[in-house]
């Protein structure tokens, strides 16, 4: 199942980085498509889905708004997190994940 989630997460980035995704229709025309997090997209591996995936369950479990995992000084900031996963790669396969 983790193998076809990876697979089909870079397909679905690839197909919007040839123009196979159209752009939405109620996308303002002075944003960037497609969006720079896929422009500038790193294949996904395995080992980064389950990182992301242990960041969202952690996140979840433990009711901690996702701005502030990342944030330093803060009383909900995580620092390992921030060591296993930067805040963009883990936004950028938010915004990229195919569950189909």
């Amino acid at each position: 199942m983790q193998k076809n989630i990876v697979t089909l997460t870079n397909a679905r980035v690839i197909r919007m980085q040839t123009g196979e995704v159209p752009r939405p229709a109620n996308l303002s025309p002075s944003r960037d498509w497609p969006p720079r997090w896929a422009q500038e997209w790193k294949l996904l591996t395995r080992m980064e889905l389950y990182a992301f995936l242990a960041i969202y369950v952690c996140r979840a479990i433990c009711k901690v708004d996702e701005t502030y995992i990342w944030e330093q000084g803060k009383l909900t900031s995580m620092p390992a997190v921030g060591r296993v996963m930067p805040r963009n790669r883990y936004q950028s396969i938010k915004a990229a994940l195919c569950l189909q």
